[in-house]
């Protein structure tokens, strides 16, 4: 092994302390062992991103690293009391916990069974040399040019693991809960790979939630693979109120006629970035990308969605919506790529924020680059205030004016969360969604 002396000279300063933590990590012969050595040269070459970079213009992710982090080999504990995180009772699924990034078996419940079905601890998986696991895992991670992704590669430890096979249909959704406690004072890594084949149908619901009032900070990579005719939804909640700092890279790949839908609600954190990447690399394919935030106070939510059209007969769209209060801050980039051959492609991204302070800040920058000639491509952003007509429409009517700005805000908001197909949790979602508007 390459130690740290003999490279010290070729690694970027930012991650010179991290990569010293890596080299205490044991490797072993197992996917998530030999992928870590390239990940940490790659995050060693890259560091922690700056707002020099571009996609990082808006957030300042390296002041939260000048204080150092204590731990990011991810011996925090992984006790916690079920009664202080939401395991979302009304939901008849299952459930897979993960306190400070390790598997916890006493808080999660497998319902579902199917031969050839594994919905389990990834660490698990990858001791065990599950073939769904060996042949997929880290094939969709961009190491080369994202830090945080190469970051979690290198040290990521647990996770959620799903393999659904062909034509078999989940009856219940999965729900993947990631808990960090305020115990844990550093990186918390967290790798989720899910695996769906031909013909299969999954729903996946994934919640952050952070107990105490430390901010601690995870970093999580989740792949994702739909199968030929397969049907995938995502949906990633941020919405308890207490205050933490999320880095999440998505990356998922599409075959012929599959359908892959990302829902994504945040309601709360006080940094909180997201980069979703799809490839549709299937004919007759669409995928969907959807996502509310709603902040107040310093919070800040930065999505980036790249979707990669590069086969025809595809379509995608875009729609993120944003509600800023007090000095919150919005970011969202979203790019359409359509390859050359990716004729008869339709795509559509639309951002639209209201901003309910002046203080509030929104960015956004939408972009199409297009090497094909028959498609329909377009892009939209829109900011502004609520209309005080509308605001005396309300209050004419018997409502006082924080109730007609809340139900405005709430109709604004309402029609991404109309778009969850899980009729439960879209009730619990506009439920959170009022509480979050009228506190």
């Amino acid at each position: 092994m390459m130690t740290l002396s003999e490279t010290e000279n070729a690694i970027h300063p930012s991650a010179q302390a991290l990569y010293a933590q890596w080299e205490k990590l044991a490797t072993t012969q197992t996917p998530m062992g030999i992928a870590r050595k390239p990940a940490i040269h790659s995050f060693g070459q890259l560091g922690i991103p700056t707002t020099r970079h571009e996609d990082w213009k808006y957030t300042n992710i390296a002041a939260q690293f000048k204080k150092g982090l204590v731990d990011v080999t991810n011996s925090a504990s992984t006790e916690v009391d079920e009664n202080q995180i939401n395991l979302f009772p009304f939901l008849t699924a299952n459930r897979l916990v993960f306190v400070n990034g390790h598997f916890s078996p006493t808080l999660s419940d497998v319902i579902d069974e199917a031969e050839g079905l594994v919905i389990g601890s990834l660490a698990h998986y990858n001791e065990q040399g599950h073939m769904g696991l060996r042949d997929n895992y880290n094939t969709l991670a961009n190491n080369s040019t994202e830090a945080f992704s190469a970051l979690n590669t290198a040290f990521a430890q647990d996770g959620a693991f799903v393999y659904v096979p062909a034509k078999v249909e989940v009856a219940h959704p999965v729900i993947i809960i990631h808990v960090t406690t305020e115990s844990s004072e550093g990186l918390i890594n967290t790798r989720n790979l899910v695996v769906t084949g031909r013909s299969s149908r999954l729903d996946i619901i994934e919640s952050h939630q952070y107990i105490g009032t430390d901010t601690a900070f995870g970093n999580q990579l989740f792949e994702i693979f739909v199968g030929d005719n397969g049907h995938v939804n995502y949906h990633k909640l941020m919405t308890d109120a207490n205050i933490g700092r999320h880095v999440g890279n998505l990356a998922a790949k599409q075959g012929n006629d599959s359908h892959f839908n990302t829902y994504v609600v945040n309601l709360s954190g006080q940094l909180v970035r997201n980069f979703m990447s799809v490839d549709i690399d299937g004919k007759n394919s669409e995928a969907g990308f959807y996502g509310l935030y709603s902040l107040d106070g310093n919070s800040q939510a930065d999505n980036h969605v790249l979707v990669k059209h590069n086969e025809p007969h595809c379509e995608s769209h875009q729609l993120f919506k944003g509600l800023l209060n007090d000095k919150s801050t919005g970011v969202f980039n979203g790019r359409i790529y359509v390859k050359e051959d990716a004729q008869k492609t339709n795509a559509f991204q639309s951002n639209k924020t209201i901003l309910l302070s002046n203080d509030a800040n929104t960015y956004t920058k939408p972009q199409l680059e297009i090497f094909a000639d028959d498609v329909k491509c377009s892009h939209g952003a829109t900011m502004g205030q609520i209309d005080d007509t509308m605001v005396f429409y309300l209050r004419a009517r018997g409502l006082d004016e924080a109730q007609a700005r809340a139900m405005l805000n709430q109709a604004f908001a309402a029609d991404v969360i109309e778009k969850v197909t899980i009729e439960p949790l879209k009730e619990w979602l506009l439920n959170q969604l009022t509480l979050q508007l009228t506190r």
